[in-house]
This record gives C-alpha cells, sequence and structure tokens, in this order.
C-alpha cells in the first residue's frame, strides 16, 4: 500500500501451473502457507510454505494428509487462528481421478472438523459436525477470520451471522445492533475482500474500488449454547464403554435394591435460587426488558424466523445457568420466561405469551422454545416498547 494506491507484486518464481486450485493460503506473520487444492488429477493434502530465498514453495511434512479446498461452498469453512497457531477444516475431499472412487462432489465429500497444530504440523480430529452443524451451519457461508472465532452469514433474508469458536467448540450469534451495521453489504460479501484487525472488520468492494469498516465486539455476540461438533471419542474409551455400562447396571440394582430395604426416602427441600441479577420479578410488568433477556429474545428470534426452535440448552446458557443443577435450570428457565411473558402481556395488552414451548417431534421428553415472530416485531417498530433501547 501506497496512501490510497493498492499495488501488488508477484514474489514467487514458480511456473507451474493448476498444481493447487482453490488452495487455501495463509500467514502466521513470519511464514506464507499453502495447503490443499485440486490438481494433476487429484484433491490434494500437501502443506506447502514460501521459501524467500529461493523464491519457490517448500513441502512441509504432515503427520497425515487431508485433502481440502477452499471453494465457498455452504459448510466448507477454515479458520486460521493467529494465536493459538492452529488451522480448523470442516471438510475434506477424497476426488482422485487415479482410483476408482465417487467422481460427484456429494459423495466424496468427508463432513469431519479437524485441526492442523502449526507448531508441531499434525492434524488431530476432533469429531463429527453436531447436529445444528448438520441442520443450520450447513447452509452458511464462510466470511472472515474474526480475532474470536469464524464468521459465517446466510445468504437469507434477514441477514444472520454466527461466529465459530472452534477450541471452545460454541456457536455465538451476532447481536441485531451489529447485524444492522452489516446489512447493507448482504449479498455482496462474495464480492467484497474481507479482514479483522483488532475489533475491526475491513469490507473491500472489488467493484466499486471502496473500503468500509464495522466495529465488531465480542461483547455483540450472543452464546447460543450450541456446539459445532461432537467430540470424538478415542479407541480407549470407546473399548471402555461396555465394560463400564455393565458395571454402571450392576450399581444401579444394587442400589434399588438398598433403597427398597431402607424404605421410602424421605426428600429435602428444593434448593433455593436467586435470579435476580438475570432476570426480574415477573409481578414487575412496567419495567424494561434487562440485558439478558433482549439476549435471550434477540435469540429466539433470529432462530424462530428460520423456523428453527431454540433448545434448552441454548436458553440455559443465555440465561447464565449451564453449570446449575437440573432443578435449578427447570425454574430459572420458567421464571425467565413468565417474566418475559408477563412484561409483553402487559405492554400489548393481550393474554397470548411471546415465547411459546413445545415438544420435539422426535422425542416428545425434549421442549424446545419458539417466539412469536410477529409480537417481537411490533415491540421493535415502537420506540418506547419494553427493548429499553
Amino acid at each position: 500500500m501506497n496512501g490510497d494506491s493498492i499495488r501488488s507484486y508477484r514474489l514467487d518464481n514458480t511456473t507451474s501451473k493448476f498444481y493447487n486450485q482453490e488452495a487455501y493460503a495463509f500467514s502466521t506473520g513470519k511464514k506464507i502457507y499453502n495447503i490443499g487444492g485440486y490438481g494433476h488429477w487429484h484433491m490434494n493434502g500437501m502443506l506447502r510454505v514460501y521459501n524467500p530465498e529461493l523464491r519457490e514453495w517448500d513441502i512441509a511434512e504432515l503427520n497425515e494428509l487431508k485433502p481440502i479446498k477452499t471453494r465457498p461452498d455452504a459448510g466448507n469453512f477454515f479458520y486460521h487462528d493467529l494465536k493459538n497457531h492452529a488451522l480448523f477444516v470442516t471438510k475434506e475431499f477424497l476426488i482422485t481421478q487415479g482410483l476408482k472412487t465417487p467422481r460427484d462432489m456429494k459423495s466424496a465429500t468427508v463432513n469431519r472438523i479437524s485441526v492442523l497444530d502449526l507448531n508441531s504440523l499434525d492434524w488431530r480430529t476432533l469429531g463429527e459436525p453436531s447436529s445444528f452443524f448438520s441442520r443450520v451451519l450447513s447452509e452458511y457461508h464462510p466470511l472472515t477470520d474474526a480475532p474470536f472465532g469464524e464468521m459465517v452469514y446466510s445468504l437469507n433474508e434477514p441477514l444472520d451471522i454466527y461466529v465459530l469458536d472452534y477450541l471452545k467448540n460454541k456457536v455465538f450469534l451476532v447481536g441485531a445492533r451489529a447485524r444492522k451495521k452489516l446489512e447493507p453489504f448482504n449479498r455482496g460479501f462474495y464480492d467484497h475482500a474481507t479482514f479483522f484487525k483488532d475489533s475491526t472488520l475491513y469490507i473491500g468492494s472489488r467493484t466499486f474500488n471502496t473500503l468500509d469498516t464495522v466495529q465488531i465486539h465480542a461483547a455483540d455476540l450472543i452464546d447460543t449454547g450450541e456446539e459445532i461438533y461432537v467430540r470424538q471419542l478415542s479407541a480407549l474409551w470407546r473399548s471402555a464403554i461396555p465394560g463400564i455400562l455393565l458395571v454402571s447396571g450392576i450399581s444401579l440394582l444394587l442400589f434399588f435394591k438398598a433403597r427398597k430395604r431402607r424404605g421410602r426416602v424421605r426428600s429435602g427441600s428444593a434448593p433455593s435460587i436467586n435470579m435476580s441479577d438475570t432476570v426480574s420479578s415477573p409481578d414487575d410488568k412496567g419495567s424494561t426488558f434487562n440485558a439478558v433477556e433482549r439476549s435471550l429474545l434477540d435469540l429466539l428470534y433470529a432462530n424462530s424466523v428460520k423456523g428453527i426452535p431454540t433448545s434448552v440448552s441454548g436458553l440455559n446458557t443465555v440465561l447464565g445457568l449451564a453449570k446449575k443443577s437440573v432443578e435449578i435450570q427447570k425454574r430459572g428457565r420458567s421464571q425467565a420466561i413468565n417474566t418475559i411473558n408477563a412484561k409483553a402481556s402487559a405492554f400489548l395488552k393481550t393474554e397470548a405469551p411471546i415465547i411459546k414451548r413445545a415438544r420435539s417431534s422426535e422425542d416428545k421428553r425434549i421442549s424446545l422454545y419458539l417466539i412469536d415472530t410477529v409480537m417481537w416485531e411490533r415491540f421493535k417498530e415502537t420506540n418506547d416498547g419494553p427493548e429499553g433501547h
């Protein structure tokens, strides 16, 4: 860069072409890498590092090769974690023209979340995609790498952006205020070059030769309570599971026999729960929604407009109940929902609840939650509504 002008200069002397089409290029600050790509009749998983003295590329030795490519297909994500010197990928493509392998991309795709340690140059499989990843994130597209995770977005309206924290195995939703700043760029992200520096997202348009910035902070993220992947069990644990189940069954049998001999055990009083820091009182109908209640409504709305119910774990995470006992979680969710419904009913002068609970069609024991999107949109259109703006 020279003032307001940007120029590109070629550094390498490579004459070979088409051996690494759609490879993923990244830099650690000291070294420049590219990995994977298609060429010479197969999809490869080789890691190449730039040699500035020879102005050529050297091959780095890995513990295994994972054939990957960077085509921006839905659900095909790459995240270079600069802080932890790691590269995360979500798909592998087993395409080799010289073998009798599937030619269509769907059959040749392996959905698996893996991480490459850029210090040891070893791959490690983290697990299989979670149900949330398969149902929702598989339809999203990569946007950019952020300091707090990979940002992915939907082509649908309204704009939704999730942040994937692979190390913590958490999915965050970018809050409504930050999403609103990004709305003008929706449908056009594919035409933009995007990158993060600190808390600033830079969006450069190739078509209009412009550079815009949007501030996004970790405080703008809402923990959905969903996971990216289901952790892989080690071979040792898998072999030990039958024995563990057998011992557990015997222990339960002995426990119930001993309990029967002792007679019915008197149950103690239910544990107390203080939700004053999370939600306000259900009787306080005139007050505005606090920050936690607004985060819960924002999460429910973002899922409901897509026809996706919010799970119990999602509610527990937003309400700060994830590490509490099951009894406290139930009472906390009930108090929060009753409070929000009471405030909404008082404001709209209706008895209809804004948050509704339903049973999962797959398992009637599982509760799922939806928001009445029409009611919530009425709140957002009213400046003096109980959003607390």
